[in-house]
């Protein structure tokens, strides 16, 4: 199985807090921000895991653990990601993979 390493990047739109921060910095609990980052450092190594293909190049990925996480944003935060990576795509100046830096 060839494995290939993925450079992570994250919205950063100018002025604002990209939705993947304002998500991250929403977790309150300390485990579950661990078991994101955990599996983001597995999809920067090449082991996307479990995932969909939301469309236009964009994926979701699910990570398991206990019920308990809330879910009432899920639908809409899965509709808006592919017309985000749209929008976005094509200035890549305004990303940044430096996040977890």
């Amino acid at each position: 199985m060839d494995v290939t390493e993925r450079e992570l990047k994250i919205l950063a739109p100018a002025e604002e807090k990209s939705p993947f921060e304002r998500w991250y910095s929403s977790i309150r609990d300390p485990q579950e921000r661990a078991r994101v980052r955990a599996h983001l450092t597995r999809v920067q190594s090449g082991n996307l895991g479990d995932y969909i293909i939301l469309g236009d190049g964009v994926c979701g990925f699910r990570i398991y653990h206990d019920p308990g996480g809330k879910k009432s944003s899920q639908q809409g935060d899965i509709l808006a990601a592919p017309m985000l990576w749209k929008e976005h795509k094509d200035t890549i100046e305004g990303f940044q993979c430096d996040f977890f830096g």
